[in-house]
């Protein structure tokens, strides 16, 4: 399914928990169909860019997808994918191919997206 962006609505603390709309932007992109039962609200945390995106996703979506439309968003001047990582409690996850339902991410799960080596400052 391609990445839509969508607003709701209805307010974001009644669509979506109070959780995901911390610092988040006022759209969620949309992974799975909206209306299909069993999807649920993410959230994907950069600390490069101090910035968080919202994904409504279901179990069958996977990491991999996640992770490219996330830093589409967030990243979008990154060349090479394999330069991030995500994190899920605090753990690398470098098989890309497994879903969420897998890893048993749910509603409201935060997840970060990370730089696999440090950047210089300058």
């Amino acid at each position: 399914m391609s990445t839509v962006m969508s607003a709701t609505a209805s307010s974001a603390a009644d669509a979506n928990g109070f959780p995901n709309i911390i610092r988040t932007r006022p759209w969620v992109l949309d992974l799975a169909d909206p209306d299909a039962p069993g999807t649920f609200t993410i959230r994907i945390q950069s600390a490069d860019v101090w910035d968080t995106v919202r994904m409504r996703c279901n179990a069958d979506t996977s990491l991999r997808a996640v992770k490219l439309a996330a830093m589409k968003e967030l990243l979008p001047d990154v060349r090479h994918e394999t330069d991030y990582m995500v994190k899920l409690g605090g753990g690398e996850i470098r098989n890309e191919a497994v879903t969420l339902g897998e890893l048993r991410v749910g509603d409201s799960s935060l997840m970060f997206l990370d730089a696999r080596r440090r950047h210089p400052v300058r």
